[in-house]
């Protein structure tokens, strides 16, 4: 389950007061690209792809593990996961998103939802009296389960799970479910008719999918996404635009990308190892290094071994004759 940061909102009549359904909203990850097939499971929406409108979308049954759920100020809709209701339990299992989606600190109107699993949440109590009434709807199975969006039939408008209360859909909105539905048939039979699909992949063409869409003008464009971005751009293209890209040619083909600039070379003084630094910045010339000062030549009767000690220092005859000779011992040796 991840959470829908954008278009979620809750719709309601002109007086303000009475709910029309809540739309959980959306966000660019995979898990809002997987489809509600589980959520529909759930609710035992019918499979049958050639129901149209409301039929197509409203609910047959009331799963046992719908919930409302209460935490301090906040409270919402859970349907949890069916291994995470089994093995955690009920109590732990609204612990366990509580926690995952940060609800505790979460300020207004919050969702996140799967292909089998939804939560929607508030702690304003306006908010909270609204989901209530969609979730009464749910219980008394008057309530239609689907992916739509706020913005109108447009598939870059934000689409996501939207739950409506079927009773309070004006006919305009019952009819263009149904108008969108037959539009839909006719767009995938046309797409099967052609054949682009199995002429993509025999040629070896990689691509998570190719949606039809009709044009104001009738004619039919196909929205590519790409496996490797790098050889093909994602965008809105003909039929024969496909086909070209399937024999390598066409506006599909991205071109490659252009020869990266060559690095400016270095002067060789700069990368010569024998060069002195600094030797091609002008005024950077170092001055010469004067030579070392000889040391003082002590005077040779310093280092004469039989010069008499302080002899050759200034003031030192007085010193000299106090000395005199040297004493004897009676055997003649010297002491």
């Amino acid at each position: 389950m991840r959470e829908a940061r954008f278009d979620t909102v809750l719709p309601t009549d002109w007086t303000g007061s009475k709910a029309l359904g809540v739309f959980l909203g959306q966000d660019f990850c995979a898990e809002h690209e997987w489809g509600i097939r589980g959520v529909q499971e759930h609710f035992g929406i019918s499979k049958n792809t050639r129901a149209l409108g409301v039929n197509r979308r409203r609910i047959r049954q009331v799963p046992k593990s719908l919930m409302w759920v209460r935490r301090g100020i906040r409270e919402g809709i859970l349907l949890p996961e069916t291994f995470e209701l089994h093995y955690e339990g009920p109590v732990k299992a609204v612990s366990f998103y509580w926690r995952t989606l940060y609800l505790p600190t979460a300020k207004g109107l919050k969702a996140a939802w799967d292909e089998g699993s939804f939560i929607v949440t508030s702690n304003r109590k306006k908010e909270v009296r609204l989901l209530r009434q969609v979730y009464d709807a749910i219980r008394r199975k008057d309530a239609a389960v689907g992916i739509f969006s706020p913005h109108g039939l447009n598939p870059f408008g934000g689409q996501g799970l939207g739950i409506a209360i079927v009773s309070r859909m004006d006919k305009d909105t019952l009819k263009g479910w149904k108008d969108a539905d037959r539009e839909q048939q006719f767009l995938q039979k046309a797409k099967r008719d052609s054949g682009i699909v199995d002429i993509l992949r025999k040629a070896g063409k990689r691509f998570f999918d190719v949606s039809p869409r009709l044009e104001k003008d009738g004619t039919i464009v196909y929205w590519l996404n790409p496996w490797d971005e790098g050889h093909a751009k994602a965008g809105w293209y003909s039929l024969q635009d496909l086909k070209d890209w399937a024999e390598g040619k066409g506006k599909v083909v991205q071109p490659p990308p252009p020869p990266p600039e060559p690095e400016p070379e270095q002067p060789e003084e700069w990368g010569d190892e024998t060069s002195t630094p600094g030797a091609s910045i002008p005024g950077s010339e170092l001055p010469p290094i004067p030579p070392p000062e000889p040391e003082p030549e002590l005077p040779e009767e310093q280092g004469d071994e039989t010069s008499t000690p302080g002899a050759g220092i200034p003031g030192s005859e007085p010193f000299q004759e106090m000395l005199g000779e040297e004493p004897k011992c009676d055997d003649g040796v010297q002491q």
